[in-house]
């Protein structure tokens, strides 16, 4: 009778340590399983995140493209223009030219009757002036040609 209590007990025993190593091994399997999941996910908020800046890098490229196209249309066009107009007399060429150097020119003058005459602070604020039209009528007229920097 004690072998029958026994049979009973370790047999209900052993059902029982059989259920708690299964639900332990599906524990852990749940753990492996959110594990992955959340490794899935954190690989596709990376590649998201990559796609995003890959567009953007494209869009930056795609405007640099237009701006490019458009100061070379711009540019065509002004040289078209010009050549519309058909072939202009010499001294027409010659005036046309020198405009650029007598502009400037005379402002690098102004500027140094200025600054060497400069005593009271009304010339200093027209030194001052003089000084940026300066600056101004430079960049234009010898900055527009200059090399774009390399991106």
């Amino acid at each position: 009778m004690l072998d029958t209590i026994l049979t009973v007990a370790t047999g209900g025993a052993s059902g029982l340590l059989g259920s708690v190593i299964g639900k332990a091994f599906s524990i852990f399997d749940n753990m492996q399983q959110e594990k992955k999941s959340q490794r899935d996910h954190e690989r596709t908020m990376e590649m998201h995140r990559l796609d995003a800046e890959l567009r953007t890098e494209e869009r930056e490229n795609e405007l640099a493209i237009a701006e490019i196209s458009a100061a070379a249309d711009m540019r065509m066009a002004a040289y078209q223009h010009d050549a519309s107009m058909g072939k202009p007399s010499k001294w027409c060429t010659n005036i046309l030219r020198l405009v650029r150097p007598i502009l400037t020119f005379g402002l690098i003058v102004l500027t140094a009757i200025i600054y060497f005459n400069a005593t009271d602070a009304g010339k200093i604020e027209i030194e001052v002036s003089v000084v940026f039209m300066l600056g101004a009528s430079v960049a234009f007229w010898f900055g527009d040609r200059s090399m774009a920097p390399k991106k």
